[in-house]
């Protein structure tokens, strides 16, 4: 995944590759969760959800990453 760049749609100024993606989504989640239980009564599992969130993009090891228009296309999903 460290070698997978992450397409945007518009030039920033610093690209992440698949990896950090992950990571950061891993993190945010978990953190989401720990505060929906805290604060908000919440049930949910955040160490579950972040490992969830840790291999979301995996596939795109093959594929490389691909646009989100392409995620939701029912023909090539298919």
């Amino acid at each position: 995944m460290k070698y997978v760049n992450r397409w945007h749609t518009f030039n920033n100024s610093k690209y992440e590759n698949l990896e950090e993606n992950s990571f950061e989504t891993a993190i945010i989640v978990h953190a989401l969760a720990a505060i929906s239980n805290t604060y908000y009564n919440g049930k949910l599992n955040p160490e579950h959800l972040a490992m969830l969130a840790l291999f979301h993009d995996a596939t795109e090891t093959i594929t490389g990453d691909l646009p989100s228009l392409i995620h939701y296309n029912k023909n090539i999903k298919n």
